[in-house]
């Protein structure tokens, strides 16, 4: 008789074991089913969280740019120097012009803004096309007649935007320190350029919802940005005294037929600030293209072709090239002041220091005569200071020694460039160092020959002289306003860092690590069939809706991060401890 073998048991270490494989089981298949969707949320939700957003605005919505206003310029006694003027921009989108439109409408926009009617026709023509530029910058009595005419006729699709242009108020006035601006309103030189990111605003926009063919929809819907007006800046330049300066150079120009342009400053000796500055002939900041020196216009009309293009640009860089601060100059008897303040400052001699001009000075066999060949005599440092003796300051040269020369030259800032706030400054000066220099060397550097400084340089360093000993730094432009905002943002720099991590990720990972913790307690609660569980987490999934619409914008955002941060861990506790109730739960039985 055949026996049956009983049926083995199963052991409680085996029946534990059957579990926990089937508890890995189950985790591995619900990494495979989940890990894709956890994967894909946090492409979304963390690396790439406002992609979809964008490519749905982009096909929904049609931006219009509102431009910003410049902001404006003004001398330290009030004088408006820069300033924006309200224009308007005339686009057309061809598409949405009427096919039997194409062609009046050419002839009467070519008309009305002087452009070429069959340049325009051509654009009106291509009816594929969403957006073209038919003239920048137009008056209000131009773009009056196009919004008629457009009205008259109800054609649609010719644009008359609102834009702005800079001007200069006061014409041929300090070109060669303010500067001008492109057709964008960038900053391309002097002051316009130094200042370009301050005077710059920040342009608004329209939005509005168009159809799948690019056509404004017939709804009222638009969002509208406000444009932000660029900061005003009030320069140390005083109008009054400008006008002075530049009246006298250019009766200087004109009676000694200046061929290389004059240059004249204007500093205030304790502060550095620049008074007034100027090169003349310059050029009118409207019109900067323009030549304003007639033989070299004439000159460059009368060449072709690229010669002409070549010769017109290197007009335009020498007309618009600022000569106090970008060319060097032997300063000549100027520098007599330089040397005179060494050597008293050296003690190498006294202003009762006796000196003798024979009209004429051999050095190491190189004769220097006094200037328009005077004849001195004996005469003290304070003497030979009043008229200029060049004999009398190659001696004090030779007694302050190249040495010293060489020192003082340094100190007084006659090396390297002033630092003035403004584009276009010479980086450094000609000069001899004093194991180059000779007795030759140092007896035409003493009166101001041999070594080559700018202008800019030259007056600064004489103020020192006049001041005390200061070497101040030139100044040229004082932005309050900017100076505000740098002050603001100091006084915010406490907050800088927490809100940095909050807008690049803190939220986004707080709010990932809640929707783990979340379809967790989902997860327990479906498998267990606990009610605890879900209620759990739908409440704490509401409470943090609410508290993120309750406290965004009344909370700071620190103390916002740290509500937040105590949510994730008081929910990761609350997790932990569910799981291990339950694991030990079906452990035991």
């Amino acid at each position: 008789m055949k026996q049956t073998r009983p049926p083995r048991s199963i052991y409680p270490a085996q029946n534990r074991h059957m579990r926990r494989r089937t508890r890995v089981l189950a985790g591995l298949v619900a990494v495979l089913c989940f890990g894709g969707l956890l994967a894909r949320l946090f492409t979304l939700q963390i690396l790439d969280p406002s992609g979809y957003a964008n490519r749905a605005a982009a096909q929904q919505l049609r931006d219009t740019t509102l431009p910003a206003a410049r902001g404006e310029i003004y001398s330290a006694d009030g004088v408006t120097l820069a300033a924006s003027k309200t224009c308007w921009t005339i686009r057309a989108s061809p598409r949405e012009l009427a096919d039997e439109l194409v062609q009046p409408a050419a002839k009467a926009l070519s008309e009305i803004l002087d452009i070429d009617y069959d340049a325009t026709l051509q654009k009106l023509s291509k009816r594929t096309s969403n957006d073209c530029l038919l003239r920048r910058r137009v008056d209000a009595d131009l773009a009056d007649a196009v919004r008629a005419w457009c009205t008259q006729n109800n054609a649609q699709g010719i644009q008359i935007l609102q834009d702005t242009k800079r001007v200069y108020p006061q014409g041929n006035f300090m070109g060669c320190l303010l500067g001008f601006t492109d057709v964008d309103n960038q900053g391309l030189w002097g002051l316009e350029l130094q200042y370009d990111a301050q005077l710059t605003g920040r342009n608004g926009t329209i939005l509005t919802a168009k159809n799948a063919w690019g056509y404004d929809m017939p709804t009222h819907y638009s969002t509208l940005q406000d444009a932000v007006p660029g900061n005003d800046i009030t320069l140390t330049i005083r109008a009054d005294i400008q006008h002075y300066l530049e009246s006298a150079l250019s009766a200087a120009v004109a009676e000694h037929h200046v061929a290389a342009r004059a240059v004249g400053i204007v500093m205030e000796v304790d502060t550095g600030a620049i008074l007034a500055m100027s090169t003349k002939p310059d050029y009118d900041p409207n019109d900067p293209r323009t030549i304003v020196d007639e033989t070299i216009r004439q000159q460059v009309n009368a060449l072709s072709g690229e010669e002409r293009s070549k010769a017109l640009q290197t007009a335009q860089q020498a007309q618009w090239r600022n000569k106090a601060i970008s060319d060097l100059y032997e300063p000549g008897s100027v520098f007599k002041l330089i040397t005179c303040a060494a050597a008293l400052d050296t003690g190498a001699v006294t202003r009762n220091s006796r000196f003798v001009c024979a009209g004429k000075i051999n050095v190491a066999g190189t004769n220097f005569r006094c200037a328009n060949g005077h004849i001195h005599g004996s005469e003290t440092l304070a003497q030979g200071l009043a008229v200029s003796c060049n004999p009398c300051f190659i001696q004090v040269g030779a007694r302050l020694g190249k040495q010293n020369f060489c020192d003082y030259f340094a100190a007084f800032g006659l090396r390297a460039a002033t630092g003035i706030d403004l584009p276009g400054e010479i980086k450094r000066s000609e000069y001899y160092t004093a194991d180059r220099m000779g007795p030759v060397e140092l007896a035409s550097c003493s009166f101001g020959q041999s070594s080559k400084v700018s202008y800019l340089q030259m007056i600064t360093a004489v103020c020192a002289v006049v001041n005390g000993g200061k070497l101040e730094s030139a100044l040229a432009g004082l932005d309050e306003a900017a100076r505000a905002t740098s002050l603001e943002t100091v006084s915010q720099l406490w907050t800088l860092p927490s809100y940095l991590f909050y807008m690049v990720g803190v939220e986004r990972l707080i709010a990932f690590a809640l929707q783990i913790c979340l379809s967790y307690l989902v997860y327990r609660a479906v498998r267990y069939h606990r009610r605890g569980f879900f209620l759990a987490a739908m409440g704490i999934h509401f409470a943090v809706d609410a508290l993120g619409a309750l406290l965004k914008d009344a909370v700071p955002i620190p103390a916002l991060e740290a509500i937040l941060a105590a949510i994730v861990i008081v929910t990761a506790v609350f997790t932990v401890r569910l799981y291990r109730g339950e694991t030990e739960k079906a452990t035991s039985d």
